[in-house]
């Protein structure tokens, strides 16, 4: 399977994974290009695996494209955020389509009943789900800000304060209950 941006049969992009940790071990606040869907994977394993997480890790999706979070070593990311405490946030665009169910992040997080009790799940309510929006995932030292949703590009930082803090306070105003509700697991399979 060819990729943009990988070698041949990779799901990650080892030059844009090199790219991430220098730009982390200098603590520089240049914006990375985001540019497929390769590197959209590379990036949200970066968020979970590269930089300490203190509060929570949150997304702000459609419908947690599988191709992008359902690969083992984000699963296995995924994992060792949620057992040592972090919290995942979720904030869906509209309810997740029934497919959701059949994904491994559903299948390994959400039906582990342990996994699941650090996961906070949202929806947009109706009238704000149609709304042009831009996906994000977010943590307390970075961030990955969509900008072209169909083509999978996007800008990414990790020591960024200026754009760091405004797509944290983004997800932050997205979470509070004026915008979105919650959303059991339970109701996911009705």
């Amino acid at each position: 399977m060819a990729n943009e941006g990988g070698r041949e049969g990779s799901l990650f992009d080892p030059l844009y994974e090199d790219l991430i940790k220098l730009s982390i071990e200098m603590k520089s606040d240049q914006l990375l290009e985001n540019e497929n869907e390769v590197h959209c994977r590379t990036l949200i394993k970066a968020l979970l695996e590269k930089v300490k997480i203190d509060k929570y890790v949150g997304i702000f999706t459609g419908n947690m494209h599988r191709a992008s979070y359902d690969p083992t070593e984000i699963i296995q990311a995924f994992k060792k955020n949620l057992e040592s405490g972090i919290k995942v946030k979720i904030i869906f665009q509209t309810k997740p389509a029934a497919d959701f169910l059949d994904g491994a992040f559903y299948k390994e997080i959400l039906s582990n009943e342990k996994l699941a009790k650090n996961v906070d799940m949202r929806v947009l309510h109706e009238k704000f789900s149609e709304f042009d929006k831009h996906h994000i995932t977010v943590n307390d030292a970075a961030f990955r800000f969509e900008t072209d949703h169909l083509k999978k590009k996007a800008v990414a930082g990790f020591f960024n304060k200026e754009w760091g803090g405004k797509v944290r306070k983004l997800f932050e105003d997205l979470s509070a209950d004026i915008y979105s509700h919650p959303i059991p697991v339970a109701s996911l399979e009705a």
